[in-house]
């Protein structure tokens, strides 16, 4: 019996850097984007927010629709694909690791009128975290609240 694994991966949130467009040495063109989506909740009146960053990998033609269509930071983008987990440098006895996402298939999405800057533009990720206390969970029987931009089923696709 062969069983259902599926590596699927959907992420929607704010580009935090400028795109580059740089080519691999078999000519395939790719671009990298780091995006990062906003969770908050309220605990006993205080809102309580944390920031969560991904790396989007876009290759070929995708790659270049990126940059055909101007995507800068500070622009809401909704990207599907798989993770994918690259490993190097453990021969310098320094391992390093970084997860991904190699994407598939991807949209920008129009911000809702009225969104200010700092909606745009999130703050950049830090190098090491400043605690390693984790965000409080919301309460049971209480769901935090949605902070993705409303959208209609046709706005924001290209």
């Amino acid at each position: 019996m062969r069983l259902p694994y599926k590596n699927e991966t959907v992420f929607a949130g704010y580009v935090g850097n400028v795109p580059e467009l740089r080519y691999l040495p078999t000519g395939d063109a790719t671009v990298s984007l780091r995006i990062v989506a906003k969770q908050s909740w309220q605990v006993d009146g205080e809102w309580r927010t944390h920031d969560e960053w991904a790396t989007a990998v876009f290759y070929r033609a995708l790659a270049q629709q990126v940059i055909d269509q101007g995507i800068t930071k500070g622009r809401f983008v909704h990207v599907e694909g798989r993770r994918h987990t690259r490993r190097w440098g453990a021969d310098q006895g320094k391992p390093k690791v970084a997860h991904e996402i190699i994407v598939s298939d991807w949209h920008e999405v129009a911000l809702p009128a009225g969104a200010s800057q700092a909606e745009v533009e999130p703050a950049e990720p830090a190098e090491k975290p400043t605690s390693a206390k984790a965000p409080a969970a919301p309460k049971p029987g209480k769901a935090p609240p949605r902070t993705l931009p409303p959208t209609s089923a046709t706005e924001g696709f290209a």
